[in-house]
């Protein structure tokens, strides 16, 4: 098995290098964006000297502490990091190999690892700079190891790897705390009926555990005063995917929008991040309470829409990506509600489920239905599902192996599961849903735009902003941004029609009415700005509001 691993290792890590050469022309390859550009820049700032804060439990921290790491070996070279997480991504097809082998065959294995290799989604968010990387290797370890330690109950070494590695994998992601919690205890529970649960076996198991657990519990009670192991930000997330509106509400957008949403809480005085996340929970309980049916129904639109053939955007649009990578293009596509290659694999994932589940072993279809249902408890996207991806491709390979054996020795139930083929690809076809339905191609833009501003390059910015806003002209984010540049630049009239064409669009836009305000009152077009002020500023704005942005304005300036 060593030279098949070794050549599995290598072949693999050659696909994601090609990808990543070839992605490299793409404009946020080295300029990361949104959440990306968080962890890269929390990792960089924390290797200046900057400390620890709340805001590292805003999201799980282990990634951008790993992060960290990577950015010391490699010295922050982007690409450096890029190519690490293109090793692990390598391991982890090898994982799926070994698992796969140990639970079904080596065939079935070989053909996991192949559809792992192809399937697109996979490539491209390993190559960012995301917890999906860690994700996919941490949940096939995991696995491998309960596999392990349930053939060798007396070995301390993999007990051991096991509690470290469930305990981390609880801060790599909160969609982990639900498998590890029942995985475990099914485990100490299956071992206690077999006779072969012992002191000395449990023991290694929660040292490792806490000694993987206790760091992260210790430096958050230390630095935001309580202790936890759920992101702060599971409460306003867990709001967005279960409320009455919620095709509107997870389709707020990162910046102005999402800025406004989180200034809610602190209006009503909620100035910790624990408070803002119990203030959201306690949103989604009382929704719950009061519209029980509603929120039955929005489970079950959520479990369908998990399934979907089309690789759902949160902030960004994988099929944007393929403009810049011929694999993308070719390992990712659309045919009407039909997409590849999703809508092929779950019809196979199907069929290996249906002739293998009892013949698995239990910690593979526990992991991928408990991993599935923690993320259809919140919201759906693409960059949510793709790390289950991998352990369901040994099912999907299985479906293969089935449908072959069934038409060597069976024709007349091979014929009779073909018929099943077409109801799971109509399944995938669902849609299109609501995030389907922003202009990602002009977000994308507007993003770019920002990163330029902020790097001082702000005729590239411009271009970006002036290209964002032809792409939609619903959208108003691109026209306050160009707003806030030209008075940045000092270039007051432009500013003045830029911050209108925002309140043309959404006259609800409070930034740009204050910053409206400030130039008229400091000698713009006031003709052509009052009506504008008299309909909408004493309504909307107060002067906290007015303090608030004015002194992000200055900010900007310096």
């Amino acid at each position: 098995m060593k030279k098949e691993i070794v050549l599995i290792f290598l072949f693999a890590f050659i696909v994601r290098i090609s990808f990543l050469i070839e992605f490299s022309n793409c404009p946020s390859f080295l300029n990361p964006l949104i959440d990306a550009k968080t962890y890269w820049q929390m990792a960089g700032n924390l290797l200046k000297g900057a400390p620890i804060t709340a805001d590292w439990f805003w999201q799980s921290p282990f990634y951008p502490l790993f992060l960290a790491l990577l950015q010391i070996i490699t010295n922050g070279s982007l690409w450096g990091v890029k190519v690490i997480q293109a090793l692990i991504g390598s391991g982890s097809c090898v994982l799926v190999y070994v698992l796969g082998s140990k639970i079904f065959d080596k065939r079935t294995a070989l053909i996991a690892v192949i559809i792992t290799l192809v399937y697109a989604p996979l490539l491209y968010f390993e190559s960012e700079f995301l917890a999906n990387v860690l994700e996919t290797f941490y949940s096939l370890a995991l696995m491998l190891l309960i596999v392990q330690i349930e053939k060798d109950p007396k070995n301390k070494k993999i007990a051991a790897a096991l509690g470290l590695a469930g305990g981390s994998a609880l801060f790599v992601r909160p969609t982990f705390i639900p498998f590890v919690i029942i995985a475990f205890l099914y485990l100490l529970w299956k071992q206690k009926r077999d006779k072969t649960l012992s002191a000395s076996t449990i023991a290694p198991l929660f040292v490792g555990l806490l000694i993987s657990v206790a760091p992260f519990i210790t430096l958050r009670s230390s630095v935001a005063g309580d202790i936890g192991i759920t992101p702060y930000s599971g409460g306003i997330n867990l709001y967005i995917g279960n409320q009455a509106a919620r095709e509107s509400a997870i389709n707020v957008r990162p910046g102005r929008e999402w800025d406004e949403m989180q200034e809610e809480v602190n209006r009503l005085g909620y100035g910790t991040y624990k408070e803002a996340s119990q203030y959201f929970s306690d949103k989604t309980i009382a929704y719950i309470k009061s519209h029980p049916f509603h929120f039955v129904k929005g489970i079950a639109a959520k479990s369908l829409q998990f399934v979907t053939g089309t690789e759902l955007p949160r902030n960004e649009d994988i099929y944007i990506m393929r403009e810049w990578s011929g694999i993308l293009t070719s390992l990712l596509w659309k045919i009407g509600r039909f997409a590849f290659p999703f809508s092929l694999f779950f019809p196979l994932f199907i069929i290996g489920m249906i002739y293998g589940f009892k013949k698995s072993h239990w910690s593979l279809p526990l992991f991928i239905f408990i991993y599935s249902a923690s993320i259809i408890l919140v919201f759906n996207s693409s960059r949510y599902r793709t790390p289950i991806i991998p352990a369901a491709s040994i099912f999907a390979a299985y479906g293969i192996v089935s449908l072959y054996r069934l038409f060597k020795e069976n024709r007349r139930q091979f014929v009779s599961v073909l018929f099943l083929l077409p109801i799971c690809v109509a399944v995938t076809m669902t849609g299109p849903y609501a995030e389907e339905k922003i202009n990602y191609r002009s977000e994308y833009n507007n993003l770019l735009g920002k990163n330029a501003l902020q790097q001082g390059r702000l005729s590239e910015a411009r271009d970006y902003y002036v290209k964002a806003a032809m792409q939609d002209s619903t959208y108003d984010d691109p026209h306050y941004n160009l707003g806030c540049l030209y008075l940045r630049a000092g270039s007051n009239d432009p500013a003045i029609t830029s911050f209108k064409k925002t309140i043309e669009i959404n006259p609800a836009h409070k930034r740009a009415l204050i910053n409206l305000y400030y130039l008229v009152q400091m000698g713009g077009d006031t003709a052509s700005s009052d009506s504008i002020l008299e309909s909408n500023y004493k309504l909307l704005i107060t002067e906290q509001d007015m303090v608030d942005e004015w002194n992000r304005m200055k900010a900007r300036k310096q």
